[in-house]
């Protein structure tokens, strides 16, 4: 293929994603933009012109009160905490993991990040991008405010075929004694899959031989499945938020319930919980969520929505009565 040859090719691919993107937009509005129970915040709770786009989101409870947020910046291309006292109104404060130095190390670029407080210790698994690969690493800190890579790194690594070229946006639980990580595979664009890792010190993880959670037959998922937030209720029962693509361009946080520990996951009949709004800052689709019970049963939830290529953060709340029926059925 001579050079003017090739730049035509690109520019025609160019032009193709722009008229599908169109096209698959015009399916966002399929569903409502809220499931029976759901109560949305109006508005970007973090992020804004001056920021630029916020994304993937993972928010933890502070045993003083009050809530830490660790969300990735696109245009830095790091991982910043931010604090709050009710989890609407947050403040910055600072960078919690700086990307790679190098251009050419696997985490040039880092966000998509979960972090722990165990044992005195805040332990962080994130996302880290180069080219069109990802992998998963870890960091630890004392304070919860600045991360100190671990020399192990990267602690998994894209290598069964259905992980692609890419294993990214980790969830963490830690219960009797043991790490259990959910994370998508697939593409580098968006993944495809939800897969399941386990691990006893959080650095050397066994992955399971397929993945947990797969795109279904309802329009809602249909294309992929991707970052989750997976809950533990009791000794068996698992909740998960996840993101569902009905297509490329049009996402929605959507729910599936374990009653054996995470062995099998059943998708709610009340699917998809949160969609995108139509003519609001979340207009186009709505990704990442991350999920605490709280004190009188109801689900807060936060999460990342886009219109055009603007990415803020978003809230809600699921009430208790709504949850327990999902739940239940």
């Amino acid at each position: 293929m001579t050079g003017k040859c090739f730049f035509l090719y690109r520019a025609l691919r160019r032009v193709a994603r722009k008229l599908n993107k169109i096209m698959n937009q015009r399916r966002a509005y399929d569903y409502p933009s809220a499931a029976p129970s759901v109560v949305r915040h109006p508005s970007p709770i973090v992020g804004d012109s001056m920021t630029g786009s916020m994304f993937d989101p993972c928010v933890v409870a502070l045993p003083e009160g009050g809530f830490a947020m660790f969300v990735s910046r696109r245009i830095a291309g790091t991982v910043e905490r931010w604090d709050s006292d009710d989890g609407i109104d947050w403040s910055c404060k600072g960078t919690a993991l700086e990307p790679s130095p190098d251009s050419s190390e696997w985490d040039s670029t880092v966000n998509r990040a979960w972090v722990l407080s165990v044992n005195d210790e805040w332990q962080m698994w994130y996302t880290g991008q180069c080219g069109c690969k990802s992998s998963i690493g870890y960091a630890t800190s004392k304070d919860g405010f600045v991360f100190k890579r671990h020399s192990s790194n990267p602690v998994i690594v894209p290598e069964l075929g259905f992980e692609g070229d890419s294993v990214m946006n980790p969830c963490v639980l830690f219960e009797d004694g043991e790490y259990r990580m959910w994370y998508s595979a697939g593409e580098d664009y968006e993944p495809d899959v939800i897969c399941e890792a386990r691990s006893h010190d959080g650095i050397n993880w066994d992955k399971t031989e397929k993945p947990v959670l797969m795109k279904g037959y309802e329009q809602y998922d249909s294309c992929k499945v991707g970052g989750c937030s997976v809950v533990s209720l009791s000794n068996n029962l698992l909740a998960m938020f996840y993101i569902g693509y009905q297509n490329l361009d049009v996402a929605r946080i959507c729910l599936a319930v374990s009653f054996d520990s995470g062995s099998t996951w059943k998708r709610s009949k009340y699917n998809p919980l949160i969609g995108p709004t139509r003519n609001r800052w979340d207009a186009h689709a709505v990704y990442k969520p991350s999920a605490l019970i709280n004190e009188d049963g109801s689900v807060a939830l936060w999460f990342n929505a886009r219109k055009d290529r603007c990415e803020y953060i978003g809230s809600a709340v699921i009430e208790a009565d709504g949850w327990k029926n999902w739940i239940i059925q």
